[in-house]
């Protein structure tokens, strides 16, 4: 009986035990396994936190309760404005956010608002809680100006999504990088952006992407916007102007590779034609390619190198003479890359090298039809504007095919040296009524200014022609063997005449340059557009 009576008690004990285990899990968040991803944030439960928008209030704490488990994210986003400075830091309690404010000492009169950004985000997907605000009034009434406006691309005109937008009382230049904003909000989609419950008076107005983690402009901001003056912030609502956002400017970054004998490579973070490079020697022939630019020399004498601007910063490299012997030997003397197979009648084939080209040996090239073995009659001439580009013209029939062959020893290039191996690539003659031309006109141009102007395909985003309007009020210019497509303008006020788009630049209080931008009617093959843009259309 003794020995039956334990047995009872033992198998009592396990179920306890397995049924406080059980009840020890439902307290515990698990993720779901399987089923369809989550998407919604959390919501807040508004019978279980404290109310919203009160008045004569000095909260001690706040509590906001969601509809699910929840993870403090980012403490750091929680701010309350006008900002106060919080003692213990805010802390969940199952599914509930506790500010504690038992050491706040609030202002009369003042309606307060606290933000949480993104703070918070969900147990299981990390879906964020976005643009909830918490506010309250120490006084009778709460404040209700508002401020409207929209951020956008300096460069595009889109709107610019989840910026920070802030406002600050102090007026001060430097308030941005050391202060946390007094109001701040999120754009939306579209760019917009809306901030309510303001007390009226002066501000400055900015808008941050990629904000720190106290909303100051700092090291990890990418894009920066501001209006030129302070706002006045009245009792009402209140429209602004929108906020150009550009990127801010970058310290240029440049490898330098002088290993190989008769040429210095410079590598850049961006594309060669935004990067001024300017050197104490004259000789060298440069060959300039995406974000790689080439000095090609004979003489190996000392030079320095300036690269970059004020904006950009400026980079002096030190070359020094070296022996040819100690240098590797210049690479083999190749194309860049094959030109497009369609060449239509008359039309020049461009043929970029490598390497700057000083002669070639006609007798070593040749343009075969089809499977034919002999050569038709072409012309094959070097580039006046570009020293690394030959260009070949023949008669190209419609629909046939060619060979374009350039033997070992045709090509010679700067330092005298020839293409060891066969070069070679197929050609299509291409139908005409599959292309058209385009005449464009552009009227009502600032006749003081620069414009930067650019010719692009909508529907592949691929340049056609850069070209450059400089003193003029009206521009004309012809197109031809454009692919049916639709294309747009794109004009820069290059107001500093330095060849190339500026965005804005705190620190010298200067906003990006005026871009307009213009899609023309869709040109059809075989036809003849003609495209008139105004600049006094808006």
């Amino acid at each position: 009986m003794k020995y039956l009576a334990l047995g009872s008690f033992f198998l009592f004990f396990l179920w306890l035990v397995g049924l406080f285990s059980v009840g020890a899990g439902c307290a515990t968040p698990f993720p779901p396994e399987g089923g369809d991803r989550d998407s919604i944030p959390p919501q807040l439960i508004l019978e279980e936190s404290t109310p919203n928008a009160q008045v004569n209030f000095r909260p001690e704490e706040i509590i906001l309760t969601f509809d699910e488990w929840v993870v403090l994210k980012d403490p750091t986003q929680i701010i309350i404005s006008p900002p106060v400075e919080l003692g213990d830091g805010p802390e969940l309690k199952k599914k509930s956010l506790i500010i504690p404010l038992q050491e706040v000492e609030w202002e009369d009169s003042v309606t307060y608002t606290i933000n949480l950004g993104e703070s918070i985000v969900d147990f299981t997907e990390g879906n964020a809680v976005e643009n909830l605000r918490f506010v309250f009034s120490t006084g009778p009434e709460l404040d209700s100006a508002v401020v409207r406006g929209r951020v956008v691309d300096a460069y595009t005109g889109e709107g610019k999504s989840k910026v920070l937008v802030s406002l600050y009382a102090n007026l001060a230049d430097t308030a941005i990088a050391t202060q946390r904003p007094f109001y701040f909000g999120f754009t939306d989609e579209e760019g917009n952006y809306e901030l309510g419950n303001l007390k009226p008076g002066e501000y400055r107005l900015y808008s941050l992407e990629n904000a720190s983690g106290i909303y100051e402009y700092g090291s990890s901001t990418t894009a920066f916007a501001f209006l030129d003056s302070s706002v006045m912030v009245s009792d009402t609502v209140n429209v602004f102007p929108d906020l150009l956002m550009s990127p801010l400017p970058q310290l240029v970054q440049v490898e330098v590779d002088s290993s190989r004998q008769g040429v210095i490579q410079l590598g850049f973070d961006r594309m060669t034609t935004e990067v001024p490079v300017t050197t104490l020697r004259e000789d060298y022939l440069r060959v300039a390619r995406a974000d790689t630019l080439k000095l090609f020399y004979t003489d190996p004498s000392s030079d320095t190198i300036f690269i970059g601007d004020e904006d950009m910063g400026i980079d002096t490299i030190a070359v020094f003479a070296s022996d040819w012997t100690d240098l590797k030997p210049p690479n083999d003397l190749e194309l860049v890359e094959e030109p497009a197979q369609a060449v239509f009648q008359s039309q020049f084939v461009d043929m970029s090298f490598n390497q700057p080209i000083s002669a070639f040996d006609s007798t070593l090239v040749g343009v075969y039809p089809d499977t034919l073995d002999i050569s038709q009659d072409y012309r094959l001439v070097l580039d006046s504007t570009r020293e690394n580009t030959l260009r070949l013209r023949s008669r190209w029939a419609v629909g046939s095919r060619y060979r374009l062959v350039m033997e070992p020893g045709a090509i010679t290039n700067y330092q005298g040296q020839t293409n060891a191996d066969t070069i070679s690539f197929s050609l299509q003659g291409a139908d005409p009524a599959s292309i058209g031309l385009l005449r464009l006109r552009i009227v009502d141009l600032d006749s003081t200014q620069t414009y930067l102007a650019k010719l692009i395909n909508d529907g592949n985003d691929a340049l056609v022609e850069n070209f450059v309007i400089d003193m003029d009020s009206t521009y004309e210019g012809t197109f031809e063997r454009l692919p049916a497509a639709t294309y747009r303008v794109e004009l820069i006020i290059d107001s500093n005449k330095n060849g190339r788009y500026d965005g804005g630049d705190w620190p010298l209080r200067r906003q990006p340059e005026v871009v307009r931008i213009f899609t023309l009617e869709a040109l059809r093959a075989n036809w003849e557009l003609d495209s008139e843009i105004s600049l006094e259309t808006e």
